[in-house]
């Protein structure tokens, strides 16, 4: 065989390599300005912060809202801690956010509304409950309209103090890393 070197001489060193070289070849960007998924990035861009959100309201509120009071809306009326959690979501959906201040307040009672509605749903499919001289589905359609009415205002809010909180600590971080030039005898 050609390519086997010959018996007691090693094989040559160095020289081209039996391929060709790596040529990365990407394509120029669009003059224009769009990205190749204008979609991907639309919709990224639109859900920024939500995840957020929905993770930290839904976690306080499986660990602060009791589940007596999920299933029991309509009779115990317990508002105060839906809206401290939501608020509290509300802030960390609209801290992770970096557009306008409505559309982190829109992201963040988004955000606030789901993380409920999820754990009243996990709640009402664990506890069976007694449907007594009651429809099921106009219980649960008024308890997340109350689920809903709680955590959207109260979302939306916590969203803007977390958005306003951020363009504080970057005006801070800014004004931090910025060179001091009036000291006393600098002249630039």
């Amino acid at each position: 065989m050609a390519d086997e070197p010959e018996p007691g001489k090693e094989p040559p060193r160095g020289g081209d390599p039996p391929y060709g070289p790596f040529r990365l070849e990407v394509p120029p960007p669009s003059p224009n300005g769009h990205t190749r998924w204008p979609a991907v990035t639309r919709t990224r861009r639109a859900l920024r912060g939500v995840p957020v959100g929905v993770l930290v309201t839904g976690a306080l509120a499986t660990s602060v809202v009791s589940r007596v009071s999920l299933l029991n809306l309509a009779f115990f009326n317990p508002w105060q801690r839906p809206v401290v959690v939501s608020g509290v979501g509300g802030i960390a959906a609209g801290a992770a956010r970096r557009g306008r201040l409505w559309t982190a307040a829109v992201a963040g009672a988004g955000a606030a509304v789901l993380a409920l509605w999820f754990v009243y749903g996990l709640t009402r499919a664990q506890h069976q409950v007694l449907w007594v001289e009651r429809n099921a589905l106009r219980v649960v359609a008024a308890d997340l309209a109350r689920l809903a009415a709680y955590a959207a205002p109260a979302g939306a809010l916590g969203a803007v103090a977390g958005r306003s909180l951020r363009v504080v600590v970057a005006a801070w971080n800014a004004r931090r890393t910025r060179p001091i030039t009036n000291l006393p005898g600098f002249k630039p």
